[in-house]
């Protein structure tokens, strides 16, 4: 007696290996491509001008980080004077 195979076993199941094999081949080679042309590429006159804004913006979050770091604690002792004056 001849057992008769199931529809997920031998062929069926060694194609969708074989497909996935060559779609995951495939993008892989497709990534390599894109990833060497990524580096032979120079950046354009807007993506430097962009870099250069970015560099600045972080530059002013600094300076005014440094500013708040020293107006608060005076806000602070100025507001203590006044509620003591007041008492």
């Amino acid at each position: 007696h001849s057992r008769p195979r199931s529809a997920r076993s031998g062929g069926i199941a060694t194609a969708g290996l074989a497909t996935s094999g060559v779609l995951g081949g495939t993008d892989l080679l497709l990534a390599v491509i894109l990833g060497f042309l990524a580096t032979r590429s120079t950046p354009s006159t807007i993506e430097i001008e962009a870099l250069e804004v970015r560099r600045k913006a972080l530059e002013g979050i600094g300076s005014a980080l440094s500013l708040t770091q020293i107006v608060l604690p005076l806000l602070r002792l100025v507001s203590g004077l006044v509620r003591r004056r007041r008492a």
